[in-house]
């Protein structure tokens, strides 16, 4: 048999317990993540000088929002703590100005602490990285929720929002599907 486990063992709608070890047990809890999100930017306000001068109009629209597609690949800690990495894509940057930098990419890491409560897993994060902009990087940092559903013993359909701990009026908020290497995400 397949890691010396009990043939009784090998019934696929038990759930394991400590006379019946699942053989999950014997690879790291690892997830995938794939979605969708919008971001909010807050962008620096154009000086009035350099308005009246270039002739362009007295519009002063301080933020934007754009889309983004967000990868995220994490392993499972014990007592429910994780550890992940993020490449969050931009598909339209906000341009307000042509001569702003856009923001392009983020690449952050995440920790977190997740409980599961019946067929919901509740999340909170923290995740710093940096902004690539196209000229140039900065520093960011978040503070999130998650909520993910099990729709499948190894597949969950999630939710995020969060906030800029840097700059003020940066939010995110968006969806994304999971798959995972140990059912309901148990380690």
């Amino acid at each position: 048999m397949p890691f010396d486990v009990p043939p009784a063992c090998l019934d696929t709608t038990a759930i394991a317990d400590d006379s019946c070890p699942s053989g999950e047990s014997l690879v790291p809890y690892v997830f995938v993540g794939l979605g969708a999100s919008m971001r909010h930017f807050a962008l620096a306000p154009r000086p009035v000088s350099s308005r009246a001068v270039s002739g362009a109009p007295m519009n002063d629209n301080t933020s934007e929002s754009a889309l983004t597609y967000d990868e995220r690949v994490g392993i499972g800690l014990p007592l429910g703590l994780y550890l992940a990495s993020e490449l969050v894509a931009i598909d339209a940057p906000p341009a307000p100005r042509a001569s702003d930098p856009q923001p392009v990419l983020f690449a952050f890491l995440t920790a977190g602490v997740s409980q599961r409560v019946g067929a919901v897993s509740l999340a909170a994060e923290l995740a710093g990285g940096v902004l690539a902009y196209s000229s140039g990087e900065d520093g960011a940092a978040e503070a999130r929720a998650r909520a993910d559903l099990w729709v499948m013993p190894w597949c969950t359909l999630g939710a995020v929002v969060g906030t800029s701990l840097i700059r003020n009026d940066e939010w995110v908020t968006g969806f994304e599907v999971g798959i995972h290497t140990h059912s309901y995400g148990a380690r």
